[in-house]
């Protein structure tokens, strides 16, 4: 099969949230290629870019402070957290840049450039980048720009809505209230290994009314909740935590927050 000898049975994709605030009609820019490049997508407040072999750069002046990179056939998502300065100006107005290779025309160098459709000299690639603000330097200064990389399981290809310190959300937490039961999903890749937890909270989060045990959670493996729970024993609880005890430092960390829905 020649696509999958080319490689075209890989998944990859990126995923960064949109800044509500961008100067940029789409909350993105397209850098290189086809404006109307079918691999880039927005939904709920988030660009995806899927890879399907045309050409193309986006920037995104995201003030999220997190891009994430998954290899679906994997199952595995690479993430990079940094700290967006909104004072400062960004090269391009872009503070993350997605790049594909592929086939396709771009302008740059001064031309028109046609991509070459052999794959030794135009191979399958997939970049993102975290880009740093401008820093104005004087002789014998220096600048630097810290960001932390992340790797987690997720067991498919599946997209990544939200992330926080803890791990990536695929499947949003929900939990809804139904005969008698309280229904509770979600897919999520975590950062750590560790402990995870289902937190029950009363309204306003003023006190816990209950602790449900999730088990050994790893980077090396999806966690996928599903659960079903009497509900009489939580008729209170008005919202659901769910967070990692951290096995290095103890400490709670959370991955997600959902009301409990009738």
């Amino acid at each position: 099969n020649r696509k999958e000898e080319a490689g075209y049975n890989k998944h990859y994709s990126g995923y960064c949230p949109l800044n509500p605030k961008s100067i940029h009609p789409n909350g993105y820019h397209v850098m290189f290629g086809r404006k109307n490049n079918p691999s880039y997508k927005t939904k709920n407040g988030i660009v995806s870019v899927n890879y399907q072999r045309e050409v193309g750069k986006i920037g995104v002046d995201s003030d999220a402070g997190w891009i994430a990179t998954v290899d679906g056939t994997a199952g595995i998502v690479f993430v990079q957290r940094f700290k967006f300065q909104a004072d400062k100006e960004y090269p391009n107005d872009a503070s993350v840049e997605f790049w594909m290779n592929g086939l396709g025309k771009i302008d740059a160098y001064n031309k028109i450039i046609q991509m070459p459709e052999d794959e030794a000299s135009n191979p399958h690639v997939f970049e993102s980048e975290v880009v740093g603000p401008y820093v104005q330097l004087k002789p014998g200064e220096s600048t630097s720009l810290h960001y932390d990389w992340y790797c987690a399981t997720i067991g498919g290809n599946h997209p990544v809505i939200d992330c926080t310190e803890a791990g990536v959300e695929c499947e949003a937490l929900t939990a809804t209230r139904k005969d008698h039961q309280l229904v509770i999903s979600g897919r999520f890749g975590v950062f750590m290994e560790g402990e995870g937890q289902l937190v029950f909270w009363s309204k306003g989060r003023q006190s816990v009314l209950g602790v449900e045990t999730l088990g050994k959670v790893s980077p090396h493996k999806a966690l996928h909740v599903s659960k079903l729970l009497p509900a009489e024993k939580l008729m209170e609880a008005q919202s659901i935590e769910l967070r990692i005890i951290d096995a290095r430092s103890t400490k709670a960390r959370t991955l997600a927050n959902v009301e409990i829905q009738k």
